[in-house]
């Protein structure tokens, strides 16, 4: 008879590959620093007076605490559908599905639309979770260096009597760099490809009203689907596909990451929604964050994004005092490993006194 396989003695010798190559990730402990680390780039959940404001609306609005089932069941709340109205005219799109998350978002667009004739062509450096959506879709997919548009052209030369579609992000974390919409504009003119992006960190932050890097060049391409994600300069959760109204039904009536699963908390939605209705409230904080970085913009790496900065560094080394997240692999490759530092709306001018000291100290061709 033979023996039970050990499933245990496997998953620890998993472990131990992982903790060798330095890939096993924990959680970091509540940080008592000075932020410099969190998303909340705009400093909502900083602001007390406007949380307090949005736990009274929310208790007066009768809404549940939580979901009881998927939309298609008994999930669904006007409130979601509301949301979604909002989304849409935010962005001055036709339509917007409302998701527990980005990421699930993402899952969602790329499990669902292309289809196994198309080819998407991605960008080196997208999110993890656009590649495990890839990974999902019946597509065939292939990358291209980042924002290397010349092997992009290529590859779109190449495959020029296919369905293609074109991934990335029109911010990416690490490094700040931005899409070149006058490049992707005149690729597109060329090659008839639909463009994906991912503005998970564009969202809040750049175009008219925070509405997102498109937002600034609609005259110059075309987006076929755009994906936010609310738990950045929104301090919230939840993401949205956006697109058309053809896109969307699509997705809610086919998408099994729609279908399936519970739908999203309703204060999260109640949130972004009070938001989007008051815009006035994050102008506010978006002024004051760029206040911020045009005053410390002097001692910090360069970025397209001035929010968000990669300080490269070999080794973690920063002070107790300041909250910062170093990163290495497989996050970053071996040779880029450093600190990404976030500038918010709520940091002063002092806490950014304190970050110079030690950027300087450490990495001294800043000062």
């Amino acid at each position: 008879m033979p023996k039970p396989w050990n499933g245990t003695d496997d998953i620890s010798q998993r472990i131990l590959f992982a903790q060798g190559k330095g890939y096993l990730k924990s959680p970091m402990p509540e940080s008592k620093g000075v932020d410099f680390w969190s998303n909340d780039y705009l400093g909502v959940l900083q602001d007390m007076e406007f949380q307090q404001s949005l736990v009274d609306s929310f208790l007066r609005s009768s809404l549940p605490l939580g979901s009881s089932g998927s939309r298609l069941v008994s999930g669904n709340l006007d409130l979601y559908l509301e949301l979604e109205s909002s989304l849409a005219e935010w962005t001055k799109t036709e339509a917007a599905l409302w998701m527990p998350s980005a990421y699930t978002a993402n899952l969602l667009l790329l499990q669902t639309l292309p289809q196994r004739s198309d080819l998407v062509l991605f960008d080196a450096e997208i999110h993890a979770s656009l590649r495990d959506g890839l990974q999902l879709s019946p597509a065939k997919h292939q990358k291209f260096a980042h924002q290397d548009w010349n092997s992009l052209e290529q590859a779109l030369k190449k495959h020029k009597n296919q369905g293609v579609y074109v991934l990335l992000e029109s911010v990416y974390s690490m490094s700040g760099d931005q899409a070149n919409a006058k490049i992707l504009g005149e690729l597109q003119q060329k090659y008839g490809f639909r463009l994906l992006i991912d503005e998970v960190h564009a969202g809040g932050l750049l175009g008219p009203k925070g509405a997102g890097w498109f937002s600034q060049y609609s005259s110059d391409l075309q987006v076929f689907a755009r994906v936010f994600g609310f738990g950045k300069a929104f301090g919230s959760s939840g993401g949205a596909i956006v697109g058309s109204s053809e896109l969307i039904k699509l997705l809610k009536g086919t998408g099994r990451g729609y279908i399936y699963t519970t739908a999203p908390l309703p204060f999260a939605a109640h949130q972004v929604l009070k938001l989007l209705e008051k815009p006035e409230v994050l102008e506010k904080k978006r002024n004051a964050l760029k206040r911020l970085y045009t005053q410390v913009a002097h001692f910090l790496p360069p970025s397209e994004s001035p929010w968000l900065r990669f300080l490269r560094s070999p080794v973690a080394n920063a002070p107790t005092g300041l909250a910062l997240k170093w990163f290495g692999p497989p996050t970053v490759p071996a040779d880029k490993c450093g600190y990404r530092i976030i500038l918010h709306a709520h940091n002063s001018l002092e806490e950014c006194e304190e970050l110079k000291k030690w950027i300087w100290d450490a990495q001294p061709q800043y000062s």
